[in-house]
């Protein structure tokens, strides 16, 4: 067996013992994107930007639909537009830990893992 092989099996193997990611492993990915908002400025920088082009009734619609958090509803709709940001506030988003995001709005440290996934949102 030549050395290269020896070292890919080897690399193979390593791969192989490595434990899958728990749950406890993605509640502390979950965790660091909260802890990863980069703040409420350029939270507010990013709200204003969108709403230059998306602050309309149709914002304001889905702003009721989240509890009145219009700056949210501006970023929603900018992103993922009307209808589907519509849908997409009753799924379960695995960037959420599996909630939805109308679920991120009742605690801060849920709002700021919201903030922190739509801002990192393409």
């Amino acid at each position: 067996m030549t050395k290269r092989r020896e070292l890919t099996e080897a690399s193979r193997d390593r791969r192989a013992e490595r434990p899958s990611i728990t749950h406890i492993d993605a509640i502390m990915t979950m965790e660091k994107l909260e802890h990863d908002y980069p703040g409420d400025a350029e939270w507010q920088s990013l709200v204003a930007l969108y709403e230059q082009d998306y602050l309309d009734e149709h914002a304001r619609a889905l702003a009721r639909l989240l509890g009145n958090h219009l700056d949210m509803a501006v970023i929603i709709y900018g992103k993922r537009g009307r209808e589907e940001g519509l849908w997409w506030i009753e799924q379960s988003v695995p960037a959420l830990d599996d909630l939805r995001p109308v679920d991120c709005l009742v605690k801060p440290h849920l709002i700021r893992r919201l903030r922190s996934a739509l801002m990192r949102m393409p």
